[in-house]
């Protein structure tokens, strides 16, 4: 389950519970690297014709913010 919200500022919340299996993650566009040791969420995900919006936040003094 993922699920996103945007806020009247524009910014997006992504959140959900995923389960941490190969079989699983192919199916809903996430995918598990690193030798298994990592989980990566796909935040651009689709589902009945809605589109998950994502945000680029800027890098700014090499800080992620």
């Amino acid at each position: 389950m993922k699920w996103f919200r945007v806020w009247n500022s524009g910014k997006v919340e992504h959140g959900g519970i995923v389960k941490n299996n190969a079989n699983n993650a192919t199916i809903i566009g996430d995918s598990i690297v690193a030798n298994g040791k990592m989980y990566k969420v796909n935040l651009t995900w689709s589902d009945s014709n809605v589109k998950a919006p994502s945000y680029t936040y800027p890098v700014v003094a090499g800080n992620f913010y």
